[in-house]
């Protein structure tokens, strides 16, 4: 597998999503999620803004919202398109 290179240090505001059509696209911070899992103090079905998408050690890919780093996979993004 190839290692993706960014070519800035602006990529931590976008993120890569594949539509549930298949499509590629790129949605860019901050964006709105909703909670499916509760995690520290975001309790299930609440919505969210997403700062920023990064790598974290211990969860592969977190979000960071409210000054702090979430497991991805606790959250939704809805895509319509």
């Amino acid at each position: 597998m190839n290692k993706i290179n960014y070519p800035n240090q602006e990529s931590y505001k976008s993120a890569l999503f594949i539509t549930g059509k298949g499509k590629l696209t790129t949605i860019y911070c901050p964006f709105r999620v909703i909670c499916v899992m509760p995690v520290n103090d975001i309790p299930l079905d609440t919505w969210v803004y997403v700062d920023a998408v990064v790598s974290h050690p211990e969860y592969i890919i977190a979000y960071l919202i409210l000054n702090d780093y979430y497991p991805y996979n606790c959250f939704y993004l809805p895509i319509n398109y």
